[in-house]
């Protein structure tokens, strides 16, 4: 196994001070990858340095400072029974980088790796919700500042801004953890700095269950049966319908679905959910019937091509063939369908005499609570359609669907229309005749 190491003047990206980066270059068995160096120079400087005679002191000084990193990462190639480029990236990093414990560069290093790896622009944007959160409450904050204590005094001021911020605290804690091991794996900390875990006498994480609002049978059937005031509210209301018929199906999946996961003749459909195909070992297929209305709303709204590969419906047409490299666009087309159907949505809460707005979520916590609730589906079927990874993932989702149900059971305890008195109060009132 063979390798070579040297600089070169990147002349393709000039610099705002007119000068060209440095470019460190490292070829293992004919495969060259470039790493970003602190230096740049003009063509004639480069020249310059690389020339014959070096009489300039500034120079000279640069020019070994050159020479030691490539000695540097020579002797870590050598260091490396079988040198590849991960390999080598892991101990050089680790050697260049470990005294930067800032939190905040290494989520923008991780961010930057989500870039590289096209993942979805939604994670990249949280990541730095949460590092934006994370510093307005300290400033420049460092992995050895990061204890317990801290944990739980970030968790208080979180919820000193907003009392039912618990669901975000558990959300933004989940991705700081996500950091720290990422930070670990590197070899940047050790793991005796990582601050969550029971069993160490760490942070906990604390698991929120919030009310899941949804709508019954009956409730849904009045929404198919209404007679809509302008064609964006029909058409919210029929892709509302559409989601719930799918599975609760998620508004990216519904953009994504073409017409080979359509089979008209055999009234079925199938989909792999997007939310699990970058986190599960085995895809997470979903598949059912499809029922007559679903295939209405299609036929009304669907493209008229029925050719397999094409869009059901056209949300990303302008995207087709390119789709993996533009998930930025994807994500903003997704969120705008999402605004337009939520904002016309809104009429049918009044309508339905309902205490919450009807959204698009609400089609999944629907589709849930009617076969559980209602049609006693059993709880492995009702997660299977969902696309679940375990029993214990649609328990806590369906959690919070059923308050109506939960209200009403309290009532039970002691029925309220009744006519009979109480029996001490009966005993009472003979004795004292």
């Amino acid at each position: 196994m063979s390798y070579t190491v040297y600089h070169y003047l990147w002349q393709v990206r000039k610099l705002s001070d007119n000068t060209y980066p440095v470019k460190l270059v490292v070829n293992i068995d004919g495969v060259r990858k470039n790493y970003k160096t602190n230096y740049s120079y003009t063509v004639d400087d480069w020249d310059r340095l690389n020339g014959a005679k070096l009489r300039d002191l500034d120079l000279q000084e640069e020019k070994k400072h050159l020479e030691n990193q490539i000695k540097e990462v020579k002797a870590i190639l050598a260091d490396i029974e079988y040198p590849t480029h991960p390999a080598f990236e892991k101990k050089y990093n680790q050697k260049r980088l470990k005294k930067n414990q800032l939190v905040r560069f290494w989520f923008l290093k991780y961010i930057a790796d989500l870039e590289f790896r096209n993942k979805p622009i939604s994670s990249i944007k949280l990541m730095h919700t949460v590092i934006n959160s994370l510093e307005l409450f300290k400033p420049n904050l460092k992995f050895q500042e990061i204890t317990k204590n801290f944990l739980e005094d970030y968790e208080a001021w979180m919820l000193s801004k907003n009392p039912n911020a618990r669901t975000t605290i558990g959300i933004y804690l989940t991705h700081l953890r996500v950091i720290f091991n990422y930070a670990i794996r590197e070899g940047i900390i050790p793991r005796e700095l990582y601050p969550f875990g029971k069993q160490t006498g760490g942070y906990v994480i604390k698991q929120t269950r919030n009310r899941k609002p949804s709508l019954n049978l009956g409730q849904i059937q009045r929404l198919i049966s209404y007679k809509c005031d302008t064609p964006e509210n029909e058409f919210a209301r029929d892709m509302w319908v559409l989601l719930y018929l799918l599975n609760g199906m998620n508004v990216i999946d519904l953009c994504r679905l073409r017409y080979k996961n359509i089979d008209f003749k055999n009234h079925y459909f199938y989909y792999n959910r997007t939310k699990t195909r970058e986190t599960k070992p085995i895809s997470v297929l979903i598949d059912g019937g499809l029922n007559p209305v679903a295939e209405e709303i299609i036929r009304k709204y669907g493209n008229k091509d029925h050719t397999p590969e094409n869009y059901v419906f056209p949300f990303l047409e302008k995207l087709k063939g390119k789709e993996m490299t533009m998930l930025k666009d994807e994500f903003y087309i997704k969120n705008d369908l999402i605004k337009r159907i939520n904002l016309n949505l809104k009429p049918f809460k009044k309508k339905l005499k309902i205490d919450f707005g009807l959204t698009v979520k609400i089609a999944r916590h629907s589709y849930a609570s009617v076969l559980h609730y209602e049609l006693h589906y059993p709880i492995p079927m009702v997660g299977d359609g969902l696309g679940h990874s375990g029993i214990q993932v649609t328990q806590h989702y369906l959690s919070g669907a059923n308050t109506a149900e939960r209200k009403k059971m309290n009532f039970d305890l002691l029925p309220q229309k009744t006519n009979k008195k109480p029996q001490n109060e009966t005993i009472r009132k003979n004795r004292t005749s």
